[in-house]
């Protein structure tokens, strides 16, 4: 059958307008809405929370994308997690992991329909992805720096390192998550600058209604259409974590920080969307995210060694009259005994789950366990730059704390002054 480009305009004219093929005999009274699904994936290099960002961006352009398309509706496909590269467990399988693992799908369903890489090919049942698009960034030598967002569509047997090879016509054969038998028909490399309204539409026009799944990979490279606002919000508040997971952290609350969510003030309701400006109190802790590994390397000028945060947690402690620190750290064995060291008549707790509950939970169950009950803290101190910092203020203002209490990280030394997080305020 052949088809014609119909071009379709969305009425709104403060968002993209929205281009694609659609059949010729069709009509805008007589069409019915057609499923589509956008499939998306980020560089390898990237780790947990940063990805979380990346999810915001892409459920944000879905949801506004199926408010402007009357010709699709369209269903986020969640890329299965691992293995990642702080993930550093070889004991354990931490590839193709699921999202509700980690995350309540059901809530993000509130925001935007959402499903599983698994239920996507039990829905379509064939191992294929339509289209794949892969993204790449500008160098800067390469643009106006006036310009607001680029799209240049490059040949991909130039793209160096493309995880990607030509298997025969329309079977080209990637990683797909270490999945067996997933292909696409097609691969188109563009270089790309700007939001995603901006180049995931102009992307999408280039594809058929009859293309029924679109993938971007190397997501990150688009930006966020409008961080912070109120959709931005609706998705990061539609993020919630596994029932589990959260039961697991109110437990070590309970049994070790003397912290509940009546005694706290963090009592939240059962759906997000009802959730509105509460004022939170805090666990009789302090709470130190303080990162180690790769980041004395490359955040050397900001990052303090143990001793000076030692001292840094010391006046915070006095400050809040506080004799209890949580501490999430990457740091060796070694580093955290030397700082309970610094801190005399300190208690000091880590979260350390048995290896029979992390085979299950996973290093990314651990990590949001230790963001939870961080979340929970009467103060927070995280590292700079840290998206695992950046998640656990998120999650604070979600609560409702105050703002000093939360956008706080540790300076070089305990005697200079560094600048401190945005605040960034949640919107309802």
């Amino acid at each position: 059958m052949m088809f014609g480009l119909f071009l379709c305009l969305a009425s709104l004219s403060s968002r993209p307008a929205l281009l694609y093929a659609v059949e010729e005999s069709c009509t805008a009274d007589s069409c019915m809405k057609s499923s589509r699904f956008m499939l998306y994936e980020v560089n390898p290099g990237e780790g947990f929370n940063l990805r979380r960002d990346v999810f915001v961006r892409a459920a944000v352009f879905v949801h506004m994308l199926n408010e402007l398309d009357d010709r699709s509706s369209w269903a986020l496909v969640l890329p299965p997690w691992g293995p990642l590269y702080h993930w550093k467990r070889k004991d354990l399988r931490q590839d193709a992991l699921h999202w509700s693992l980690f995350f309540d799908i059901d809530s993000i369903r509130r925001f935007v329909p959402v499903m599983e890489f698994d239920d996507y090919l039990a829905d379509r049942k064939l191992p294929v992805i339509d289209e794949v698009f892969y993204l790449m960034s500008h160098n800067f030598d390469e643009v106006d720096l006036q310009s607001e967002w680029l799209l240049n569509e490059t040949k991909c047997s130039d793209v160096a390192g493309l995880p990607y090879f030509f298997e025969a016509k329309n079977v080209i054969r990637g990683w797909f998550w270490d999945y067996d038998g997933i292909y696409t028909k097609r691969l188109r490399c563009f270089k790309a600058l700007g939001p995603a309204g901006k180049i995931i539409t102009r992307l999408l026009a280039k594809t058929d209604v009859t293309d029924k799944a679109v993938m971007f990979d190397r997501f990150e490279t688009v930006l966020h259409d409008h961080y912070g606002s109120e959709n931005y919000w609706k998705a990061r508040r539609s993020m919630r974590f596994s029932k589990r997971l959260i039961n697991l952290g109110n437990e070590f609350r309970e049994n070790n920080l003397n912290s509940s969510d009546e005694r706290d003030i963090t009592i939240t309701p059962d759906s997000w969307e009802i959730q509105k400006s509460p004022v939170a109190f805090g666990g009789p802790f302090v709470c130190a995210h303080l990162r180690r590994q790769d980041y004395l390397r490359a955040h050397a000028d900001e990052v303090p060694s143990v001793r000076e945060a030692a001292l840094q947690l010391r006046k915070i402690l006095r400050m809040q009259n506080i004799s209890v620190v949580f501490l999430a750290t990457d740091g060796t064995k070694d580093e955290v005994r030397e700082l309970k060291q610094n801190l005399p008549g300190i208690t000091v707790w880590t979260y350390n789950p048995s290896q029979q509950l992390l085979s299950t939970i996973k290093e990314g169950g651990a990590a949001i366990v230790e963001q939870w009950i961080c979340a929970h803290a009467r103060f927070f101190i995280g590292s700079h730059e840290s998206t695992f910092s950046f998640r656990i203020q998120e999650e604070r203002e979600i609560l409702g704390f105050d703002p000093a209490t939360t956008f706080n990280r540790f300076c070089k030394t305990f005697e200079s002054s560094c600048e401190q997080p945005a605040k960034w305020r949640v919107i309802y």
